[in-house]
């Protein structure tokens, strides 16, 4: 009992010590025989901000239990602020661009795909120039950071103003760019579904007729009626096309009730037939 009280002992000495020497030959390694201190100011404003958006790069973490508790209650309450803040400036671009588009749905999306790819190329072809790090390796650095994945392979190549700049301005290009074409999407999959709607819309309507329609002229239809189904289907064009139908009004044209006159705009009775009819009878 007594060696592993002290086997624990060790453990709790060894463990902190270990990150210790860990953290100094990672220093010295990955800064040229240097030791360099990990949580400065310009790496815990990174870490802060990579929490918020969340890239996460793991370069810096806390260790402590009251830096993790810390941690966890900060990022609660400010991912979903920094989200919202995103969000709510990608709205306000988008208006202004889109207006700048003249309402142009398809070229507007078709800039974002643009810029969107073009985003961490040019960023990569900057940080190329300005590190040490190939052209490649830059671009790969690029896409990571504004898709938020994150790994924590490549340390920051510039300084951190300018990533955090880089990072919220990608970050927000890429869900303006989701938003706007999921809404595309989403808008393409309701109007083949109220195209759907209105098929239906017709054959309730043809339903209706062929119920309305006098069974003694068994179903025959006269030069009237014939014009009254034209009438019928310029007007459902016009409505399928611009016109907007309030939910009353369908409510009424989805109405089938034989027992009153019907709601469309056509003669029930072809007064040319009736007219011969009448003057068939009064000649015998």
């Amino acid at each position: 009992k007594f060696v592993s009280i002290c086997s624990k002992q060790k453990v709790a000495v060894y463990v902190p010590l270990f990150r210790i020497a860990r953290n100094y030959f990672d220093s010295i390694f990955y800064n040229d025989g240097r030791y360099v201190q990990s949580w400065t100011l310009d790496s815990a404003v990174l870490f802060t901000a990579t929490t918020l958006v969340p890239v996460g790069f793991g370069l810096v973490t806390p260790l402590t239990w009251c830096g993790r508790l810390f941690l966890i209650i900060y990022a609660i309450f400010g991912i979903p602020l920094a989200l919202i803040t995103i969000s709510d400036m990608g709205k306000f671009f988008c208006t202004s661009v889109f207006k700048f588009f003249r309402e142009s749905t398809v070229t507007f999306m078709a800039t974002l795909v643009i810029l969107l790819f073009l985003y961490p190329f040019v960023g990569g072809v900057c940080i190329h120039y300005v590190s040490h790090l190939s052209l490649f390796d830059s671009i790969y650095y690029c896409c990571i950071t504004i898709l938020t994945v994150g790994y924590g392979d490549i340390e920051p190549p510039i300084s951190i103003p300018y990533l955090i700049l880089f990072i919220f301005v990608g970050v927000t290009l890429v869900t303006i760019s989701v938003d706007v074409v999921a809404t595309s999407i989403i808008h393409q999959v309701h109007y083949m579904g109220r195209r759907m709607g209105d098929a239906k819309l017709i054959a309730d309507k043809m339903m209706q007729m062929a119920q309305k329609i006098s069974i003694n002229k068994g179903l025959g239809l006269g030069m009237t009626q014939l014009g009254a189904f034209a009438r019928m289907g310029i007007m459902i064009n016009l409505t399928s096309n611009g016109k907007k139908i309030s939910h009353q009004e369908k409510s009424e044209e989805l109405r089938i009730n034989t027992a009153y006159n019907p709601d469309f705009d056509f003669d029930l009775i072809d007064q040319i037939s009736e007219l011969e009819n009448l003057k068939f009878q009064h000649y015998y």
